[in-house]
């Protein structure tokens, strides 16, 4: 019992650290009152980087206002040449160090990191339901910095994509084609997604996809975004997707805050795979479920699907081999498909 007792106050004391160090290493009040930049011939080349983004509740919003989100972009040293970019979307956690320790493996690469910060403007630390920010949200966060990007004299115009639980639906939805065509119709779409340990549920056995790569990473031990989602969506796309499932990993596996394991009583995860739950994406761009009796186009909507298809208090836990395997499979990938 007292060991027991022990872990779990060790697991607060570590999200407790881990929130801090958020708050201290990632500079994003430099963006407060600023409009977004449109390019980078007047502005700094690295560091902190305020870009426009929209609000949208659901990829068919009408009532997109406009936010600026907070970025920061780091380079490689001594670079005699234009390099590549991996742009990085954090999960409902927000940014933990662990993500650091993946920019500075790509850095020593030579890509250029762009890690995204999609909860400080909207005044939230952390988002553990689709409620306050959305998928759509952080796609067109996402989105805008690409655009942002391709102007940056020093980047050469490759572009990755990578992001972890919430943070890499966008790279899911982005492989449905009809989804892939509105959102790039207007600027080149990028060499790859990656989605780490991310939520595939997403009923796809009609729905074209687009040719853009995609790498899928899940643990088989994951209740939050269960693996069975991911083998699913992956088999059907088929084409330019590849899918690692890791035998003995659960959410959060390459996130060292959860060393000692933990669980969250307050984490959603859907209790049912029947079509009142299931999701799609109709042709309008609208988020329903697979009977079409809820959408997730308003606060509201989203709130009643939470309700009628999630219950809460899932595991979490770090594991050494499960996020050295990922780390590896990661960067054969990326290095791959940068050609």
């Amino acid at each position: 019992m007292y060991i027991e007792n022990m872990k779990k106050i060790l697991f607060f004391l570590m999200i407790i650290i881990g929130l801090l160090s958020y708050s201290i290493f990632m500079p994003v009040s430099a963006c407060i009152g600023k409009l977004g930049i449109t390019n980078f011939e007047s502005n700094a080349k690295y560091g902190t980087v305020c870009l426009n983004s929209r609000d949208s509740f659901d990829l068919s919003s009408a009532s997109k206002p406009e936010i600026v989100i907070p970025a920061n972009l780091y380079l490689p040293k001594n670079q005699n040449k234009k390099v590549p970019l991996l742009i990085m979307s954090h999960g409902a956690g927000g940014i933990f160090n662990f993500h650091y320790d993946y920019k500075d493996i790509f850095l020593e690469k030579g890509y250029a990191v762009l890690i995204i910060d999609h909860f400080f403007p909207r005044g939230i630390s952390a988002d553990f339901t689709f409620e306050k920010v959305t998928e759509s949200m952080m796609m067109n966060d996402v989105l805008n910095a690409i655009k942002i990007m391709r102007t940056h004299p020093d980047l050469d115009g490759r572009i990755g994509y990578i992001g972890w639980s919430k943070g890499g639906i966008g790279t899911i939805l982005l492989k449905h084609k009809n989804v892939h065509e509105y959102y790039f119709q207007e600027m080149l779409p990028v060499d790859f997604y990656i989605g780490i340990y991310t939520y595939c549920g997403f009923e796809s056995k009609e729905i074209e996809f687009s040719d853009v790569p995609l790498l899928l990473i899940s643990g088989k031990q994951d209740k939050i975004t269960p693996a069975s989602y991911c083998r699913n969506f992956a088999k059907n796309a088929k084409k330019n997707t590849e899918y690692y499932e890791l035998k003995y990993a659960n959410h959060s596996f390459d996130n060292y805050t959860f060393y000692f394991g933990g669980y969250l009583p307050w984490q959603p995860y859907l209790k049912s795979n029947n079509n009142e739950c299931r999701l799609t994406i109709n042709e309008d761009l609208k988020t329903v479920n697979v009977n079409d009796t809820h959408d997730l186009a308003t606060y509201k909507s989203r709130k009643k699907f939470l309700a009628a298809c999630t219950d809460k208090g899932a595991a979490v836990s770090y594991d050494k081999q499960s996020s050295k395997t990922a780390k590896k499979i990661v960067l054969e990938f990326i290095a791959k498909n940068f050609k």
